[in-house]
This record gives C-alpha cells, structure tokens and sequence, in this order.
C-alpha cells in the first residue's frame, strides 16, 4: 500500500516517513496515517505502531491497539518479539493483542508474562491465556 498524503508530500512516502508520522505530530494525523496501514506486514511501520502502545495518550493507545489487532497481516512473528519490551504497557497490551488475534503461538511468551514484575502486565496475560484457552474449547466444541 502506498500512502501518499499523510504527511501532504504529495508522494509516496518511506517507511521512516511513515513511522515518524505515527510517533509525532497532532493526533489527528496519527489516527489518519493509521487508518491507511491497517493491513501492512512492513516491520518498521509495525514497530512503529507497537511504540505507540506506550504513549501517554489513551485514544493514542487504542487506535494502535485497534490497528495492531484489526491487522490481518502475519505480523505475529514481530508482536511476539516486542513482548519483551521494557514498557509494561507494551508488554501488556502486545498479550491482549495476540489474544485478540487469537494467536496461540504466543502462548509460551505470554505464560512467561504471568510472572512479570508489573501486576498490570500479569494482570493482562493471565487474562489474555483465559480468553485463548476459552477460544480453544469453544473452537474445539464446534
């Protein structure tokens, strides 16, 4: 996908255009940019959109949550590798993600965050294993 008018170059824009776009400026303009990269699989965008779970704005927070878990791309591989975060709010809302995706490779790394420092953080995989685990016998009962 080619955005061409989320920074009004006019033209298409790199990877490093776009993920200085998403982690600065209005956040009207962040929402729009998003909005135009929900399906991409190009890791710099991606991590882009992950640094913005940690934002200290929460609408800011959901629509990058929003995006991430919406996105129907295989971006598993790079979520699961951002779980090691040293923002908690990375870690926790990258479990709720993965959880929503209703991705079960992340399984291991999210038992791992069960046993955080931050009670957030195993507040959220503890909650992300159940929702999986209730998507598996529900799947399984079909």
């Amino acid at each position: 996908m080619i955005v061409r008018t989320v920074i009004g170059t006019g033209g298409p824009l790199s990877d490093d255009d776009l993920a200085a776009a998403l982690r600065a400026g209005a956040r009207e303009r962040r929402f729009d940019t998003l909005e135009q990269l929900y399906d991409t699989d190009r890791p710099r965008i991606i991590e882009a959109i992950i640094s913005m779970l940690d934002h200290p704005d929460i609408r800011v927070r959901g629509e990058a949550f929003g995006a991430l878990m919406g996105n129907k791309s295989k971006i598993s591989g790079i979520l699961i590798r951002h779980l090691d975060s040293p923002s908690s709010n990375i870690r926790g809302f990258l479990s709720l993600v993965l959880a929503n995706r209703r991705d079960r490779d992340c399984i291991p790394r999210v038992t791992e965050l069960t046993r955080d420092d931050d009670s957030m953080v195993r507040m959220y995989a503890r909650g992300s294993l159940e929702f999986l685990a209730r998507r598996g016998s529900e799947e399984a009962s079909l």
